[in-house]
């Protein structure tokens, strides 16, 4: 299969593989090629990612699936070229974007969630990192992308949901992960959707308050895990409007097999838009065409990261008022963990690998304490 395609330069690299520029010899079609490697002992995941990416084809903000296979030991998928993901471009900015493109995020990745859960899949790695926008005409079109942890939700003949489990081995991204997650609890519809709101709170402050240096993977785990159950939805929401606070108290209390009500967190959104007076016209600030390259369009005041001391001398303040947590590691379960960076995936099997990979061989969560659960936290 990849005889048709000329490769050209590299584009991106994970954990599982590389994406490569490529341009199809017959049309001249530009189109992005992900080869993963065969490893010894360990799942081809881009050959699942394909079926996933197959199974959800057909709607807005899927990318298009052109074929995959296998080459020698390569595993290949030709797939949709798509241009910068939401991390690249939030960090282009400053960390700073319009409320009115926060909520044209948030509302278009709302869709794309919804349409790979009626397709009975669910994402679980929710990140910036794999929202992407298209090319050309789809420029304002946000795509979701990397379904290499994908999981059906529903199966057999009947479509049943898959059943409640506990102590289950850690699979996603820390920073963005569900609460539940960091618990051991089975991931459902409910995971992915707390993961957008993460998401969306990222692009509101910046920074979330989980986000910081830890001397260990361990103690980062706990830490994260720790301050999403302490820190109040209000408080982690400061300074916002009230609507988000609300769709992450909503998303919080989804029982494991509850079907969303996606129209009703897209009616926040746009209730946010509304009463702050933001139009949802599809113009971000980083095109060409933006309407709004002065700062009298801008939607929120820009964030001075730097405050008076009331001698003259101004101090460095972190852009989250969240509470800095001080953790103590004999106090807390030991979580295992892969992630090198904040937004690394990873599945639970491969924390069984060999030392010489840096991994942690324990693959066990930690017991659940039922009173710290969400629905009692909220």
């Amino acid at each position: 299969m990849l005889e048709e395609y000329r490769l050209e330069k590299q584009l991106g690299k994970g954990a599982f593989g590389k994406v490569i520029g490529a341009v199809a010899t017959s049309t001249n079609e530009q189109v992005a090629v992900k080869l993963e490697e065969k490893v010894k002992g360990r799942p081809r995941f881009l050959a699942a990612e394909s079926q996933v990416l197959a199974a959800v084809q057909g709607a807005e903000g899927i990318p298009k699936l052109y074929g995959s296979g296998r080459y020698g030991d390569l595993t290949c998928m030709v797939m949709e070229l798509l241009g910068p993901n939401l991390a690249t471009l939030f960090k282009q900015a400053d960390k700073r974007f319009e409320l009115r493109t926060i909520l044209q995020i948030a509302l278009q990745g709302l869709e794309r969630v919804q349409h790979v859960h009626d397709s009975f899949y669910i994402h679980r790695d929710i990140k910036p990192q794999n929202f992407m926008f298209g090319l050309g005409r789809k420029q304002t079109t946000l795509y979701i992308a990397d379904f290499g942890l994908a999981k059906k939700y529903r199966s057999g003949p009947r479509g049943l949901h898959l059943p409640y489990k506990e102590d289950r081995s850690f699979v996603g991204t820390a920073c963005y992960a569900s609460l539940n997650t960091h618990m051991g609890v089975q991931q459902s519809r409910r995971d992915d959707l707390e993961s957008l709101i993460y998401v969306v709170c990222y692009l509101l402050k910046s920074q979330l308050p989980w986000q910081r240096k830890y001397r260990t993977r361990e103690e980062k785990h706990n830490a994260t895990r720790l301050q999403k159950m302490l820190v109040p939805v209000e408080e982690l929401f400061a300074g916002c409007h009230r609507g988000f606070a609300t769709a992450l108290t909503y998303v919080r209390a989804i029982g494991f097999d509850d079907t969303p009500d996606y129209n009703m967190l897209s009616h926040t959104f746009r209730t946010i838009a509304a009463e702050s007076r933001v139009a949802l016209d599809l113009d971000f600030e980083w095109l060409p065409c933006s309407k709004r390259k002065s700062k009298h369009h801008r939607t929120h005041p820009k964030r001075d990261p730097f405050v008076s001391t009331g001698s003259g001398r101004r101090r460095s303040v972190s852009p989250v008022s969240a509470p800095q947590l001080r953790v103590t590691m004999s106090a807390l379960p030991i979580m295992p963990t892969l992630d090198s960076s904040e937004n690394s995936s990873y599945e639970g099997w491969l924390e069984a690998q060999a030392e010489e990979e840096d991994t942690v061989k324990d693959t066990k969560g930690p017991t659940i304490d039922r009173d710290l659960l969400p629905s009692k936290l909220l």
